[in-house]
């Protein structure tokens, strides 16, 4: 019985955890942390982070939150997960840590969400609704897949490809948000993502948005700025800290 309890163990550690098998070998670990500072006025918290959901590419290997004094849960909600601290009363100045370590997997996918995503409907006001769907009719008739949609929406909404439809209605701090919106609405799944580029010993990372579109199967990532698909070789993404799925600006990290 412990000669099978010890195989059982190494198993689950060199599959679940990544534990090399052979003595000396060698494996990247990377820790990211993410700190959330804020003001409390004396009244309840409840302060919360969207946090990483199996980043394709890579494998978790912990989480751990540092929070003296709060209550800490991590809610899993439509595809998403959530750290969330809560305290009755808190006054001054508050910090909350959350840490995850993460080894890179080549064989590591993203999760496969438990409830298929839809696209949401979106509402367009003349002269912008013309415009959409006039850039939209485009596109479709240039491809065949939501991954090929992707693209060419991305392409025609280039600086240098710009007709009179897509200049009135881009605009750069829009740009992102519109992409979203009108894959939404030519009934493809679409949601903003931001990645994180793996530096050793880097502090107060600005984040990278990305698009990401679910194709049927799973959530696939774009870079808006030229159409290219795939996470690029240097970035953490998936969904949340690593990857935050939903609207935003840029975040520190």
């Amino acid at each position: 019985m412990l000669i099978a309890a010890g195989i059982s163990l190494a198993v689950w550690r060199h599959i679940d955890l990544g534990i090399p098998w052979l003595t000396g070998e060698q494996r990247p670990v990377w820790m990211i942390e993410a700190r959330i500072d804020f003001e409390a006025d004396d009244n309840a918290v409840q302060a919360s982070l969207n946090v990483p959901d199996q980043p394709p590419g890579f494998r978790i290997l912990s989480e751990q939150a540092a929070s003296p004094g709060y209550g800490f849960s991590i809610i899993e909600k439509s595809g998403n997960r959530t750290a969330e601290w809560t305290k009755r009363s808190v006054s001054g100045p508050q910090t909350l840590y959350f840490k995850a370590q993460f080894i890179p997997d080549e064989n590591a996918l993203g999760r496969k969400p438990a409830k298929e995503p839809k696209a949401r409907n979106v509402f367009w006001e003349e002269p912008q609704a013309t415009a959409v769907r006039e850039v939209l009719t485009q596109a479709k008739a240039r491809s065949s897949t939501p991954e090929s949609m992707t693209r060419e929406l991305i392409r025609l909404m280039q600086p240098d490809t710009r007709t009179q439809n897509t200049t009135l209605l881009v605009a750069e701090e829009n740009y992102l948000d519109l992409l979203v919106d009108m894959l939404n609405h030519s009934g493809i799944p679409a949601r903003t993502a931001d990645g994180l580029k793996l530096e050793d010993a880097r502090r107060r990372q600005s984040l990278m948005p990305f698009l990401q579109i679910y194709n049927g199967q799973q959530w696939l990532t774009f870079d808006p700025s030229n159409a290219e698909q795939g996470v690029p070789e240097s970035y953490c993404c998936g969904a949340r800290l690593c990857i935050t799925a939903g609207r935003g600006g840029r975040r520190k990290l």
